[in-house]
């Protein structure tokens, strides 16, 4: 009669072998530069056309030494499964791979096949893990143990408080920089840029353009805002290229370089947001300017 202890081992045994073998393929294939192809044609397309597989596939095989360096990555864990003695290091190793594989096939919206795939190596990964989880946790019950104490109480209580002060001082002074550099550059102007600036953000489509009152011709206009206080007006042949601020406590804005009509000079005034229109009504050169528009292909964003 077959014990359970044997079965387990018969089990981590066949599931070592299929991780091990099928990443070995895998990463054979990113070793040879032959896993991630992207075809001609998707490196003429626009940008903002491209899709999300495409655009994933073209920043992982864009250079081969890093494509080459994946596949080592899956290789070494995988080799060191396919035996006994060092199926352990190739378990622990091989966990944040797969769980990198999982996030990007998920994540990027990847195909739905790589999607389950992934899963199930991750899910054998972990099983391996579960398996000899009593040689893990000893393992870290040793890295964890507590070093010998300082004999002097009064230095033990100073270098405590300062293993806490100093990280603590570093991290604040980091995080309040951040948010003055956010506050003073980014935050003034989100709705024009969004508050995360990818997948198109800070695109829009001029949807209609008035000077003095007279409607301009602008259709296939687009104005394109970003980080930089910097902006671009094309009309899908010629762009121009300008400045602008913005506070959006005040909802007003100033827009330079940027000739619209017959207009050249800077353009200031107000402006609000109406669903995924935006309104700004100025003055340029003296004149008014009326300006809607339309947000243009804005990917998904943070929800705060």
């Amino acid at each position: 009669m077959v014990s359970l202890k044997n079965l387990g081992f018969a089990s981590m045994t066949a599931v070592r072998f299929a991780l091990g073998t099928v990443m070995v393929g895998y990463g054979i294939q990113k070793l040879t530069n032959r896993q991630i192809q992207l075809g001609a044609w998707s490196y003429a397309r626009p940008l903002g056309e491209s899709s999300g597989v495409a655009l994933t596939w073209a920043f992982l095989g864009y250079s081969p030494m890093f494509q080459f360096l994946l596949g080592a990555f899956e290789v070494i864990p995988g080799l060191l499964l396919l035996f006994s003695r060092t199926r352990r290091i190739g378990t622990l190793l091989m966990f944040p791979v797969l769980a990198n594989v999982v996030m990007i096939n998920f994540f990027l919206h990847l195909w739905l096949d790589t999607r389950w795939l992934s899963s199930i190596l991750l899910a054998l990964n972990t099983f391996l893990i579960l398996y000899d989880f009593e040689v893990y946790w000893g393992i870290a019950s040793r890295l964890l143990t507590s070093p010998h104490p300082i004999p002097n109480r009064k230095l033990r209580l100073a270098a405590k408080l300062a293993a806490l002060a100093i990280p603590a001082a570093v991290l604040g002074l980091l995080q309040f920089w951040g948010n003055s550099v956010w506050a003073s550059q980014v935050e003034p102007i989100t709705d024009f840029i969004g508050r995360r600036q990818i997948n198109s953000a800070g695109t829009w489509k001029v949807q209609s353009l008035h000077i003095n009152a007279e409607p301009v011709a602008a259709a296939g206009y687009s104005l394109y805002f970003d980080f930089f206080h910097t902006c671009a007006y094309s009309d899908g042949m010629q762009k121009k290229l300008g400045k602008f601020e913005a506070d959006r406590l005040r909802h007003t804005f100033e827009i330079s370089g940027i000739p619209f009509g017959t207009t050249s000079g800077t353009m200031k005034g107000s402006y609000r947001l109406g669903g995924d229109q935006l309104f700004l009504d100025g003055r340029q050169d003296g004149q008014p300017v009326s300006l809607v528009l339309q947000r243009a292909n804005w990917g998904p964003q943070l929800p705060w």
